[in-house]
This record gives structure tokens, sequence and C-alpha cells, in this order.
């Protein structure tokens, strides 16, 4: 978001002539987000949920991201961009599945004030490198976007299947070293 509107109005000519064509693309984006979101419930249903699902959407979100690295023309930059947003849709809902199966109902509320601490710390540390790099060149800078996002879709991909639940509070010694 920070990188974006710099390329494409280099793109288009200067921000007073691009400023339009960025209002429709940003709205589109919002729309490819809400219509990801509207989607997932049944792409989870067709291709299946859990973070093998979460990890394949998240990898198409870092193939957005290296193509919009290409420094290609104008509409298929804005296609690409589009299509990170609603791959990005696409993935919250399957992300938060994917950790609600994982976390305890008791330990939730702790591990979404964690999430979103990362997410803050992320977002601010983003802010500040990809806009640098991206002054040197736009498409190193969507390249390392790319490289980001596709290391938390490998990692989504190296979870388990399925996880065993955590053991009572109350369980025996015995209990716990059995299981």
């Amino acid at each position: 978001e920070t990188v974006a509107p710099v390329q494409f109005a280099s793109l288009l000519g200067g921000e007073e002539r691009a400023s339009g064509a960025y209002g429709v693309l940003v709205t589109l984006a919002f729309f490819g987000t809400s219509l990801g979101s509207a989607a997932a419930p049944r792409a989870a249903a067709r291709i299946g949920s859990g973070p093998r699902t979460a990890a394949l959407v998240t990898a198409l979100m870092a193939v957005a991201l290296a193509g919009m690295a290409t420094g290609a023309a104008f509409l298929l930059l804005a296609a690409l961009y589009v299509g990170f947003y609603l791959f990005a849709g696409l993935a919250g809902p399957l992300n938060n599945e994917t950790l609600h199966q994982r976390v305890e109902a008791d330990q939730r509320a702790t591990l979404l004030s964690v999430l979103s601490l990362a997410q803050m710390s992320g977002g601010l540390v983003s802010n500040l490198l990809v806009p640098a790099i991206a002054a040197v060149s736009f498409g190193l800078g969507w390249a390392v976007a790319a490289v980001v996002v596709l290391a938390g879709a490998v990692l989504l991909g190296l979870l388990p299947r399925a996880i065993s639940r955590r053991r009572p509070v109350n369980a025996s010694p015995a209990e716990l070293a059995a299981g």
C-alpha cells in the first residue's frame, strides 16, 4: 500500500493523472478482498480446509506479488494487484480456521493478541523497509514482499494436517506420559 501508488503513478504519467485510475484500482482490490472472504467457505469445502489450503492460497498471493516485480504494463500489474487482494481475502478465513483448530478455547484470546502484535510489528517493519527497497527498484520491493509471503506459505504448508488435542489439566502423570 505504500509502494503501489508510487509505482502506478510512474506508469500512468504522474500522480495527478494516476489518481482516478488508482482510486478505481483500490476499490476493485477491496472488492476482491470481500469476494475472496465470501468465497472462502466454498473454496474450503471444494479444495479442503486447513493449513495446506491456507498455504496454497498464500502461495498464490506470493505469485501475484512476484508478478508485480516483473514491471509489466499497467493493466497486468493492476490485475495482479487485485488478484493479490482476492487471494488475501481467501487466506484470511482459512488462516483463522487453521488457528481455531490448533488452539484450545482458553488460549485463543491470548494467541489472537500475540498474532495482532506480530501483524502490527510486521506492518511497521515492512512500511519502513519495503519503500526504501522500492526506491532502489519497484521490482525489488515487490520481490522482497513475495519472498516473505512465500515463506509464510511454506511455514503453513509444514504444519501437520491434524494435531492431537491438549490433555486435560487434571490428567495424572501416567496419563500425560502415555499421551
